[in-house]
């Protein structure tokens, strides 16, 4: 397997990726609270492309407030692909190639039947 450079959640039907995770990869300088509904106005569906993950937690540097809470969303690998595409960077690049690189893997025919007979996979 190849280096995991962003991680990807086979929990579901089909990956996923962390919108979050992915702006971070991409280096975004837009603050992610009004980066990412930017980019679902590109035609993207709620449920169908992304979905809203209930509130998540992260550790801050203040001893005031050690912990903080943000929004996160869970995209589909078709959408993070989308977004790559629409950053135009190196890093865009280098995230769609992957992207591709596991959709590859996960559209596999073996790997197809390792999903309709609901076993888990081994080395994906």
């Amino acid at each position: 397997m190849e280096n995991e450079i962003i991680k990807v959640n086979y929990e579901n039907d089909r990956p996923t990726v962390s919108a979050k995770s992915l702006y971070d990869f991409l280096e975004v300088e837009t603050p992610f609270h009004k980066w990412f509904p930017r980019m679902a106005e590109y035609g993207f569906s709620d449920w169908t492309d992304y979905a809203k993950l209930p509130g998540q937690k992260r550790q801050t540097n203040n001893p005031r407030n050690p912990w903080t809470e943000f929004t996160d969303y869970q995209l589909t690998l078709e959408m993070a692909e989308e977004l790559c595409m629409i950053q135009c960077t190196k890093r865009g690049k280098q995230a769609r190639q992957y992207f591709i690189g596991i959709e590859k893997r996960w559209n596999d025919p073996d790997v197809l039947m390792v999903h309709a007979l609901g076993t888990e996979l081994c080395a994906m």
